[in-house]
């Protein structure tokens, strides 16, 4: 079972405005709406490309003891809107036992379970990922073959690309972090890729995210 703890961040523009960009979301000078910041990350393990990215703490961390491999913090930006980069921040190195695993889940709706959600299990210890499909998409090709997600990590956590046309989302998805086993739940984001949409604005509703 899944749980998800929901950290509360509060920002007085956000009370204001109606508009303001979801927590680890921007918006770019002319862009109609909000999504994560744009650049390029190499895919290395090295943390350094994330040092502006806007961290979201995790509740094994935040709240927990914080023992070594689980996860502090979720981070995300993207290249254009043709990579969704995803980064899990570790305390100290994520764990390479040979059943301990990390899963990002990405999914449409605000509550999992999320029949339509995609998870991306990576496994240290295997140095590979493997790809589960929710079964609302059951039948479909994503991930299939010559993907193009890429996968690395380091001394303090663990790096993903996703390319964007193999999410079945529009604009962004919920994005939910986990180590497996733990006995920790995630705090999950909202995060777009496309800025000509409005999703990530606080002031809409997160199942404006579709599916084709």
């Amino acid at each position: 079972m899944r749980i998800v703890a929901l950290l509360v961040v509060t920002f007085a523009a956000a009370c204001t405005d109606p508009y303001y960009c979801a927590v680890g979301n921007q918006r770019e000078p002319g862009a109609l709406g909000c999504a994560a910041p744009s650049g390029t990350i190499d895919i290395d393990g090295d943390s350094s490309d994330w040092a502006n990215v806007v961290a979201i703490p995790q509740p094994a961390c935040a709240v927990g003891p914080c023992a070594d491999g689980e996860i502090r913090a979720l981070q995300a930006a993207r290249h254009g809107t043709d990579l969704l980069y995803v980064r899990i921040a570790t305390q100290g190195m994520p764990s390479a036992a040979a059943g301990d695993s990390y899963e990002i889940d990405l999914y449409a709706s605000p509550i999992p379970p999320d029949d339509r959600a995609i998870s991306l299990i990576v496994s240290v210890y295997r140095a590979g990922f493997d790809v589960i499909v929710g079964t609302g998409l059951a039948g479909s090709s994503y991930f299939e073959g010559d993907s193009g997600v890429f996968t690395a990590y380091g001394s303090d956590g663990i790096e993903v690309a996703i390319p964007t046309k193999l999410i079945p989302f529009e604009a962004g998805a919920n994005v939910a972090p986990y180590r497996v086993p733990s006995d920790w739940g995630s705090s999950p984001a909202l995060y777009c890729w496309d800025p000509t949409s409005r999703l990530c604005e606080l002031g809409n509703h997160v199942t404006r995210v579709q599916s084709p």
